[in-house]
């Protein structure tokens, strides 16, 4: 087959690694079914996976596939640990969305490859679908954290506007978890949401992670959606 009639997939994880993983895996199957994949790591990642992975080998392997990477805002020697994980959600609409574009723009042009005929992004990238709509790129959303996760992202604003979040925990157990109230939207759900909802809880109204969760629960309306599901761990 012609290159020019090969689908080329554009994949774009959030920068961290329990995101990249699981988009990782789906790249690498859609290059193993004949796709043409263009990987967009973070320098960061990039840097870090160049010391463990004998890259040239494994485009021989997957002549397909090809890494690129844009900066993430962060310094390079910053650790992806605790707080300043704020800042790289921030980031992602700051600095990585205007790179994004640029790459698109880029891979559009460019005589090696033929253009991109789809995007897939993780499903916190929110920038992806206002770039892909502005270039004519159809785009696929791929919410990494699974189907529970997605869930509490898509009600973030019906639980703010209905007053369930914050709530107030009374009932806290000794995993740092919570026992739900047994009426409301929260209380419909099963426990495997109680992780999710703890970490919304503890975010201020007014907080990047909490604003990166309100701006995310529109991607659920794009055309296209893959769910990353585990049936046990989803009951």
């Amino acid at each position: 087959m012609a290159q020019d009639k090969v689908p080329h997939v554009v994949i774009l994880p959030l920068p961290l690694s329990g995101h990249v993983k699981p988009m990782l895996t789906l790249a690498k199957l859609l290059c193993d079914a004949g796709f043409l994949i263009t990987f967009v790591n973070s320098d960061y990642n990039h840097d870090r996976l160049e010391r463990v992975m004998d890259i040239p080998a494994f485009y021989n392997r997957s002549p397909g596939f090809r890494f690129v990477s844009i900066s993430d805002g962060l310094p390079l020697d910053q650790p992806r640990l605790g707080p300043i994980i704020f800042q790289l959600f921030s980031n992602t609409r700051t600095v990585s969305k205007p790179l994004f574009r640029e790459l698109l723009i880029s891979l559009r042009q460019s005589t090696e490859r033929s253009p991109p005929t789809c995007i897939i992004a993780d499903g916190l990238m929110c920038f992806a679908i206002d770039v892909a709509e502005e270039l004519g790129v159809p785009i696929i959303t791929f919410p990494t954290h699974g189907s529970h996760g997605m869930w509490t992202i898509m009600h973030t604003s019906n639980l703010i506007e209905e007053g369930e979040v914050p709530f107030q925990v009374t009932h806290l157990v000794s995993n740092e978890t919570f026992k739900r109230p047994s009426n409301g939207l929260l209380g419909r759900f099963g426990n495997c949401l109680d992780h999710w909802l703890t970490a919304l809880n503890n975010s201020p109204p007014s907080s990047v992670m909490m604003a990166f969760f309100v701006v995310s629960d529109y991607l659920v309306i794009d055309d296209s959606l893959v769910i990353n599901v585990i049936f046990v761990i989803e009951m």
